[in-house]
C-alpha cells in the first residue's frame, strides 16, 4: 500500500514538472488570433496552486491584433470558437480533478503562510492568426479540364496564375491576367484583369472586368461586372450591368439592369428597365416604371416615384414624398405628406368653355389636370400642366400656371378627325374665405404654332407663331 502511494506521488511530481514546463511556453487562443507566451520557471510552491500571471508592459497589444483579425470570414471565426471551447473545457476538467489529489497530499505540503511568492510575469513572444496566412505562390499558367483534373490538382487554389484556361470548370487562388472557363470559374482570392465564364463566376475581389453568361458573385468589384442574368456584389466601384437583375450593397458609379436594380447606398447612377430600389441615393435614380428610395439627394425619374426625404428633383407622372428639404416634385399627381396643396376648381373661360380642374402637390409646384367642354363650338377640351401658389397678403394669393390644351371637335354626335393644341400661361389672383373656399380671376396668354403652305407650292410651307388673350373666372375648394 505504501509503495503504491509513493508511486502515485512520484507520478504526480513528474506530471507537475511537465505542466510547469508547458506553462513556460504556452499558446493562448484569443478569438481568431494565437498568442505565444513565454513564462519563467515558477518558484517552489504547491503545484496545484495556479501562479499569478500578468502580461508585461512591453507586450504586444491583443486588442490591436484582434482588430486586424476581425475581417476574417464567419466560418473561420466559428472554427476558432470551437477550438476555444475545447481548450476551456479541457482546463475545466483538469481543475475539477486537481482538488481531489490536493486533499490527499495536504499533510506533505507546507502551510500557505510559510510560502513567499512573487507574481510571475508572462511575456508575449508572438501574435498571429490561427489560420494560415502565408502568401500564395506565383505560377504563369493553369490548364484544366474540370477541377481538379488539371495542372496542380487540388493545390491549384494555393497559386496565383497569370493565365488560367479551363474547358469546363476551374478553381485557383488568384489571377493576375486572364481567367477563362467554358462553364464556371472560382477564385478564392483576387482577380486583376479579366475573368470570363460561360455560365458563372465566383471571386473574392475583382479589379478589372468580370463577364458571365448567367451570373457573377463577387465581394468587391473595381471595374466592370457584366452578366446575362444576375450580378451580385457587396461593393461596386465602376459599372454593374445585368440582363435581368443587379444587386449590390454600395455602388459608386453606375448600376444598370433590364428589369430590376437594387442597392443600399448609391453614389452615381442607378437604372432599372422596370424598377429601381435603393435606401440612399446621391446622384440619379431612374426606372421605366417605378423608383423607390428612403433618401434621395439628386434626381429621381420614373413613371412612379416614391421616397421619404427629397433634396433635389423628383420627376414623373405620380410622385410620392414624405418630406421635401430642398427640392421639388414635378408631376401630374404629387402626393406630399407635409405642406400639401390639394385643390378642386371650376372655371369658365373667355371662349365659353367650362372646365373642372384638380390640383395636387406642393404650394411651390403642383400638378394640374382639367377636363371640360364647349357645347356651342362642339369640342371637348383637356388640360394638363403645372402651377404655383404664393401667399401675397393674408388670404390673397398669386396663382401662376403653365399648361397644355387639347381640343377634339365633334359634329352631329360624330367625332371628327381633327384636333387643335395650344399652350397657355396664366397668372392671376385668388382670394380664400377661411383658407378653404376661393374665388379666382386668372388672365391668360395662349400661343401656338401652325404650319402653313400654299396649295400650289408645297415647298413654301412655313411655321407661323400665333397668340391670343383670354380670361378664366372660377371657384376653388381646398381639400
Amino acid at each position: 500500500m505504501k509503495i503504491r502511494f509513493l508511486s502515485l506521488i512520484v507520478w504526480l511530481m513528474l506530471g507537475s514538472s511537465l505542466f510547469a514546463q508547458a506553462q513556460r511556453d504556452t499558446i493562448f487562443i484569443y478569438d481568431t488570433i494565437r498568442v505565444s507566451v513565454k513564462r519563467p520557471t515558477p518558484p517552489p510552491t504547491n503545484f496545484f496552486e495556479e501562479p499569478t500571471a500578468t502580461f508585461s508592459a512591453d507586450s504586444i497589444s491583443i486588442d490591436e491584433q484582434s482588430k486586424q483579425s476581425s475581417t476574417m470570414s464567419n466560418f473561420k471565426q466559428s472554427a476558432n470558437r470551437l477550438i476555444r471551447r475545447i481548450t476551456v473545457g479541457t482546463m475545466a476538467t483538469f481543475s475539477s480533478i486537481a482538488p481531489n489529489f490536493a486533499e490527499t497530499l495536504s499533510e506533505a505540503q507546507p502551510e500557505p503562510s510559510e510560502i513567499h511568492t512573487q507574481p510571475i510575469v508572462d511575456t508575449i513572444i508572438k501574435v498571429d492568426s490561427i489560420f494560415t496566412t502565408e502568401p500564395k505562390k506565383q505560377a504563369p499558367l493553369y490548364l484544366s479540364f474540370a477541377y481538379p483534373l488539371g495542372l496542380y490538382g487540388t493545390h491549384s487554389e494555393d497559386y496565383v496564375f497569370n493565365l488560367s484556361f479551363s474547358l469546363l470548370t476551374g478553381a485557383v487562388g488568384g489571377v493576375e491576367g486572364i481567367q477563362w472557363a467554358g462553364l464556371y470559374n472560382q477564385v478564392s482570392g483576387r482577380v486583376r484583369g479579366v475573368q470570363w465564364a460561360g455560365l458563372l463566376n465566383l471571386a473574392e475581389e475583382v479589379e478589372g472586368i468580370q463577364f458571365a453568361g448567367i451570373c457573377n458573385f463577387t465581394k468587391d468589384v473595381k471595374g466592370i461586372q457584366w452578366a446575362g442574368i444576375i450580378n451580385q456584389s457587396n461593393n461596386i466601384h465602376g459599372l454593374q450591368w445585368a440582363g435581368i437583375t443587379s444587386i449590390a450593397d454600395n455602388v459608386e458609379g453606375m448600376q444598370w439592369s433590364s428589369i430590376y436594380s437594387t442597392a443600399d447606398t448609391l453614389t452615381g447612377v442607378q437604372f432599372g428597365g422596370i424598377a429601381s430600389e435603393a435606401k440612399a441615393v446621391h446622384g440619379m435614380q431612374s426606372a421605366g416604371i417605378y423608383n423607390r428610395s428612403d433618401h434621395v439627394r439628386g434626381l429621381q425619374i420614373g413613371l412612379i416615384n416614391s421616397t421619404k426625404t427629397l433634396s433635389g428633383v423628383q420627376f414623373g407622372l405620380i410622385n410620392k414624398v414624405d418630406t421635401i428639404h430642398k427640392g421639388v416634385s414635378i408631376g401630374i399627381f404629387n402626393f406630399l405628406q407635409k405642406n400639401r396643396f390639394h385643390e378642386l376648381e371650376v372655371c369658365q373661360t373667355t371662349y365659353n368653355s367650362t372646365l373642372l380642374s384638380y390640383r395636387l402637390g406642393g404650394s411651390v409646384l403642383h400638378g394640374m389636370i382639367a377636363v371640360g367642354t364647349n357645347w356651342e363650338r362642339g369640342h371637348f377640351e383637356t388640360r394638363f400642366g403645372f402651377g404655383n401658389s404664393t401667399r401675397l397678403y393674408n388670404s390673397l394669393h398669386l396663382q401662376t400656371s403653365l399648361y397644355w390644351n387639347n381640343s377634339s371637335y365633334y359634329r352631329r354626335n360624330v367625332w371628327l378627325n381633327y384636333q387643335d393644341s395650344w399652350t397657355t400661361l396664366s397668372s392671376g389672383l385668388v382670394y380664400y374665405w377661411g383658407d378653404k373656399l376661393g374665388i379666382k380671376v386668372l388672365p391668360n396668354f395662349h400661343y401656338w404654332v401652325e404650319r402653313k403652305s400654299s396649295l400650289n407650292d408645297f415647298a413654301s410651307r412655313r411655321w407661323v407663331f400665333s397668340y391670343d388673350w383670354g380670361l378664366d373666372v372660377g371657384l376653388s375648394v381646398k381639400l
